[in-house]
């Protein structure tokens, strides 16, 4: 179970990876009107990251709703075979406040990982090679 969390880890990092090379790749000439009116790489740095923790943050929020949703859909399913007979009652769903932190924590931890490399790329881009190729 844990493997398949991993692959599930991993392609979510590289999905981000991906989308956010993309919207280098399409605001070439947005970046580099904003370096040419006087934008920093640091602050072009620091817009991507952003971007990339909102997409780990509504990834969070997402996945925790819709693991919550599931679990109540199908939670009595699952447990309901010869390992849990013994229980009277199928377990109640619930989520620790401290739960929630880890998942949300480890979310837009990956995302800010995932979008260093693009947000270094957006913050290298010249402004004259971004406005020549748009």
């Amino acid at each position: 179970m844990q493997a398949v969390a991993a692959v599930g880890v991993l392609a979510a990092a590289f999905g981000i990876v991906n989308t956010l090379l993309t919207a280098v790749y399409e605001r070439r000439r947005e970046i580099g009107i904003l370096q040419a009116v006087g934008s920093t790489r640091r602050t072009l740095f620091a817009s991507f990251m952003l971007e990339s923790a909102l997409y780990g943050l509504f990834g969070g929020l997402l996945g925790i709703a819709i693991g919550l949703l599931c679990a109540q859909l199908f939670g009595s399913y699952l447990t309901d075979n010869a390992f849990t007979a013994s229980l009277r009652q199928a377990p109640a769903v619930s989520l620790g406040a401290g739960t929630l932190a880890i998942t949300m924590g480890l979310s837009i931890g990956l995302a800010l990982i995932a979008g260093l490399y693009p947000a270094y790329r957006a913050s290298r881009l010249s402004p004259v090679e971004a406005m020549r190729y748009a």
